[in-house]
């Protein structure tokens, strides 16, 4: 009798479920990506509709905070500047912290450069004029970023289990100022 059983727990798979879930971006053949002890990961949502500002992103530092931050665009300047406002910080524990980065690290690009790469869920790619629904970013402290984008009008199995698991993710989150309405609840 424990032969069979033997067998059976050889043959499947063992491999994290955010292994899995990685066929479901770009390609479908990336490899697990690491994500390395100095970048931010940044999510950033948008309000399905309603007033400016619609857009936050929670910022997950390196030491161990999360920031809500919030983008607005001074054009009254000869160049339009970003202006940034902090909403909430929370620091969180080391095991919410390896969760998040872990989970997060399935829509990491395999390399990040100067000139920001972008995935998209397997058979999604840009759709001009499209509203993001979310964005995962990740940078490194030089400077160098890469992007994961789900944008309204991706559809599909890939684009669904991606959505799925990041508001998953995202419901591991205590409650955050500033962030309510953005659909992640």
């Amino acid at each position: 009798m424990r032969l069979p059983y033997l067998l059976l727990l050889a043959l499947c798979s063992c491999s994290p479920p955010e292994a899995a879930l990685r066929s479901d971006i770009g390609d479908g053949a990336l490899r697990p990506a690491k994500v390395y002890p100095d970048e931010e990961i940044s999510v950033t949502l948008w309000q399905a509709q309603g007033d400016p500002p619609d857009q936050i992103s929670i910022v997950i530092k390196p030491d161990h905070t999360l920031r809500v931050e919030r983008y607005d665009v001074d054009r009254s300047k000869e160049r339009s500047e970003l202006i940034t406002h902090t909403l909430d910080t929370e620091h969180v524990s080391e095991r919410l912290f390896k969760e998040l980065r872990t989970r997060l690290s399935v829509y990491r690009p395999p390399e990040l450069a100067k000139d920001e790469p972008i995935m998209f869920p397997r058979g999604c790619g840009f759709i001009s004029h499209s509203q993001g629904v979310i964005n995962v970013g990740f940078e490194d402290a030089s400077g160098k970023s890469g992007y994961f984008v789900l944008q309204e009008g991706c559809v599909g199995p890939s684009a669904a289990r991606t959505k799925a698991d990041l508001k998953d993710i995202l419901s591991k989150l205590p409650e955050l100022d500033g962030a309510e309405g953005y659909g992640w609840r």
